[in-house]
Formats: C-alpha cells, structure tokens, sequence
C-alpha cells in the first residue's frame, strides 16, 4: 500500500510486503520503498521509517544533486568522450557524427535524434575496442579459455558483469572514461572468470592486471553520473 505523509516525513513512501524476512528501506530514482515480510504490520513499518527518516531524507537530497550533474543532451552542452569533456554541435547538413577537435558533430537538429545517434556511436565504439582489447589482456594473463563471449547493455547500477560461464557484459557507455578507467574495468571482469566475488584474492588479482586500479576505481566512481547521459 502506498502512503502519502509529507507533513510529517518530507517524503512519500510505499509499503512493500514479500516473503523476505527483514525489514529494510530502499531509496531510488525519488521513490521510498519499505520493504517488510508479510507479517509485519502497518503501523511498525511506519514506526521503523520515522526512525530512520533523517537518513532517508540525506540520501533524496543525495540523489537529487546527482540527477542534476546527469549531462543533457542538445545543442552546446557537454558529455564525456575517453575522458575527454567533449561539446556537442548539431548540423542538420551533415550526415553521421564528426569529432573534430573538442568538437562532437552530429547531423541532426533535435535531441531525440541526437541520442539516438549518440547510442549508436557509443555502442559501435564500443565493440571496435573493448571486444578487442577484452580479448588482448585474457590472452595476456591466461585467461583467454575461460572468456566465451563478450556482450554490451545498457545497464543502470553496473559497469560490467562476468556470469559463471564466462560471458563478460559492459554497459557500453562506459566509453566515455579514459581508457586507463576502461582497461581497469575489463580487469575486473576478467579477474571475475576466477573469482566470482569480490574476496580478497579477487582484488589481489585485479592489482596484478592493473597496479593502479584504485585510481581507476575512484574516478569511476566519482564521475559515474557524468557518464550516464542515457
């Protein structure tokens, strides 16, 4: 059930009953989920909210300064290019998209047909480089019989993932970041065909591949926002 007590909270939240066997409050996209099992009652989950409202209203405000820094797409503003702050031209004349300098031309005068230029030349870049470069450090470390394929999606909380049998997926907008911030990701999925978890023997592996990931590992983490323009 849904409830609205912005008088009280500053927020609206929605109740969420499941066969989970602990509370827990979860806040995304402007939206609070109080998830509890089915035996839990109304009134404690509301009682369980309000003790942890401070906190709740930290991580809107949080997230609504990061939906801020998110790149627009149009005519004149900016979005990153292998780490490089890159400004975007439109030219209904031309055809295609140009990168000319710090310069990204598209042929086109609207936004919708802007991002959808610009998807198709993140992902096809994408493929060009990272399959190959994928490929390049497996074989490098010894890893290339354990790769089996590599995919591109669109994901909203992951840079990549390594299933068990060994299929790799980037989100290929990963493609604005420096290509040191690109090698450190293909690292860490690579070292996931060994380690399926992030234990300490996987970090080890992922310094052996990558000395400095912790650098690459910061501003991926610092500028993940700045990347998602989709």
């Amino acid at each position: 059930m849904s409830q609205d007590v912005l008088d009280d909270l500053g927020f609206t939240y929605d109740i969420v009953r499941s066969k989970r066997k602990s509370a827990a409050i979860h806040v995304k996209a402007n939206t609070v989920q109080v998830r509890i099992p089915y035996f839990v009652d109304d009134a404690w989950a509301l009682d369980f909210l309000c003790n942890k409202a401070p906190w709740v209203r930290r991580k809107l405000a949080q997230q609504q300064q990061q939906s801020q820094l998110i790149p627009q797409i149009k005519d004149g503003s900016q979005i990153l290019w292998l780490g490089q702050t890159m400004t975007l031209s439109f030219v209904p004349a031309h055809k295609g998209i140009h990168l000319e300098g710090e310069k990204i031309r598209l042929g086109c005068n609207k936004a919708e047909q802007a991002i959808a230029e610009l998807q198709q030349f993140f992902k096809q870049q994408a493929r060009v480089y990272m399959i190959t470069r994928t490929q390049l450090l497996a074989e490098k470390f010894g890893l290339d019989h354990l790769l089996q394929q590599v995919r591109f999606r669109r994901t909203k909380s992951k840079w990549g993932h390594c299933t068990s049998q060994g299929v790799i997926q980037y989100n290929w907008l990963i493609m604005g970041a420096p290509v040191s911030v690109i090698d450190y990701l293909i690292c860490h999925e690579l070292s996931h065909l060994i380690h399926p978890n992030h234990s300490k023997a996987f970090w080890q592996h992922v310094e052996t591949m990558c000395p400095d990931y912790k650098t690459q590992q910061a501003w991926l983490k610092q500028n993940s926002v700045a990347l998602s323009w989709c």
